[in-house]
Order: C-alpha cells, then structure tokens, then sequence
C-alpha cells in the first residue's frame, strides 16, 4: 500500500489536519467516528449525558454493523434497541438545558427516571412482541421528543441581532423539513420490503 504524497490533505469539519496512516492506508474520511467523540467528551470533562450520547451513537453503529453483516434476528435487536436508548438520552440532553451550577426543576430531575422506564419498557415489550410497526411507533415517539426539546432550546435561546433571529427560524424549518423528510423515506423504504 503506496504512502499518500507529501502535499495529501484532509480537510475535516472539526479541524485541518493531515491525514493519518490506518491499518487500511491513509484515513481520508471527513466523517468524525463515535469513539472520537467519545474520547473527546472526556478530554472536555462534559457532563455524563453526553458520554452517553456518544456511546449510544457508537453501540448503534457496531450493532448496526453486526445485523447487516449476519442478518441475524439478535444483531437486528443490538441495532434496534440502542437506537431507543440512544435517542433517550439526546432528549434528556435537548430537554436538560440549563446551566449545571443552576437547579433542576421537578421535571428535569424526573427525565432520567421517565426516559429509563420508556427505554426498558420498550426493550421488555418489544423482544417479548417482536412487531416492527410497535418499534418504529416507538422509535417515532422518542425521536419526536427529542426534536421537541431541540426546537425548544432553539426557541427558548436569546435573540439579539436580526441575524440570530433568521438564524433560528431557519433553523426551526430545517429541522421540520429533515424530521418529515427522514419520517417518510422511512416509511416508503418499509412499504417496499413488505411488499
């Protein structure tokens, strides 16, 4: 495997680095992986939910990875169910938006309790009734209010300018936009492996 020439470069999103030598040749992705993000959440001593966010992203992929590469039903439920925790956790995070030296309201210090119930509910339901349609409603749910709290952080942020204003109504549309979007691809990619 040839070495990439001296003027070879990558531009990621988070940086401007040179590429680094894999085990597969040089890594040319601009894509961050899960477990630098991880890595990076303990560099910055981030709170606990957001570790957890990054281990949920990176337990979906290595999931995700086993189902497609067997197409086994256990693998179909290690890509399935950490998508529901995983998604847990990132509306406890949207929905989680003070300041940490500030004091949790009632509602926020019961999110985890509620989240938890909603993810092992799921996970109990769901292996015990393996229906698709009940993971998909549920997957739904969860992802809706984990938009929910991301378009109520959004609207809940202070606005100065005209500028951060367009900022966040633009904001505000493309999340609609991806959240129908995503929802219906989904579902027609459905329709077509039924039919």
């Amino acid at each position: 495997m040839a070495l990439p020439s001296p003027e070879f470069h990558v531009t990621r999103w988070w940086s401007n680095q040179p590429s680094v030598q894999g085990y597969w040749g040089p890594s040319t992705s601009s894509i961050d992986w899960c477990f630098l993000g991880f890595l990076k959440c303990q560099q910055e001593r981030l709170p606990l939910p957001l570790i957890l966010c990054q281990v949920g992203i990176a337990s979906i992929g290595v999931g995700s990875f086993l189902f497609h590469a067997t197409l086994r039903y256990e693998w179909q439920l290690g890509d399935e169910l950490p998508m529901i925790f995983c998604c847990a956790f990132i509306a406890y995070v949207t929905l989680d938006t003070r300041s940490a030296s500030l004091p949790r309201t009632r509602f926020v210090r019961c999110l985890p309790y509620l989240f938890s119930i909603y993810a092992f509910g799921v996970t109990a339901i769901y292996i015990r009734y393996p229906n698709p349609l009940f993971h998909q409603v549920a997957f739904a749910f969860i992802q809706f209010v984990a938009t929910f709290g991301t378009f109520y952080a959004i609207r809940t942020a202070p606005e100065k300018t005209y500028r951060e204003q367009k900022n966040k109504a633009d904001a505000w549309n493309y999340q609609l936009l991806g959240f129908f979007t995503s929802w219906l691809v989904f579902g027609v990619e459905h329709r077509q492996h039924i039919l």
